[in-house]
């Protein structure tokens, strides 16, 4: 018995410190969104500086790129506590690395964590639209593998890099008041504010 408890401790101490290298590549992800959509905004950056900094993240040059928001369901006002994991947050880092290694692999979707809203943003850079067919399978392995509901939220396409901030807004709008697909409820579109959009 004793042999097995020790066994148990030292999977268990695996699996914390796993999820704690997790957690930290995370946060470095998640760190360089927020610094792109801040120095984007702020026009502090031009696209081939942009480029240059989010290469080593799979940034490429292309003509379109959409901002899609998936968001844990039934979000709580509990900050996430980076400090002593609860299942919530052991869910979430581990939802995060499954999605990353899932969708990574031909840098057409980035993917980055946003844990003050218990979302991933995902940027969108393909000219392909087969896009929502892989976040739609995204959703049902999500809810098969980890018994977590998600919601889609997506904003529209822009033809810059520098525009981001504009599809980003539309995805955070779409979530208030988004346009709900018939066939997939959890999909939420952006709905057009006035005439000119």
């Amino acid at each position: 018995a004793l042999i097995m408890e020790q066994i148990v401790m030292a999977l268990e101490m695996y699996f914390y410190r796993e999820l704690y290298v997790k957690y930290n590549e995370m946060k470095i992800r998640e760190e360089f969104m927020t610094l792109f959509l801040e120095q984007i905004e702020r026009k502090m950056w031009n696209e081939q500086q942009a480029l240059a900094l989010g290469e080593s993240y799979g940034l490429r040059r292309l003509s379109e790129y959409r901002i899609v928001f998936l968001e844990m369901d039934q979000v709580c006002a509990r900050k996430f506590n980076t400090v002593n994991f609860s299942k919530r947050e052991e869910r979430y880092i581990l939802v995060y690395d499954w999605m990353f290694h899932m969708l990574g692999e031909e840098n057409e979707i980035l993917i980055f964590p946003q844990k003050s809203n218990w979302r991933y943003v995902c940027l969108i850079q393909s000219r392909k639209n087969d896009y929502l067919k892989q976040l739609l399978h995204v959703y049902e392995m999500v809810k098969e593998k980890f018994q977590q509901d998600i919601i889609i939220a997506q904003g529209g396409m822009v033809s810059s890099l520098m525009n981001i901030k504009n599809s980003y807004r539309q995805a955070e709008q779409s979530l208030i008041d988004g346009n709900k697909d018939e066939g997939c409820p959890y999909l939420l579109s952006y709905k057009p504010q006035n005439m000119k959009e």
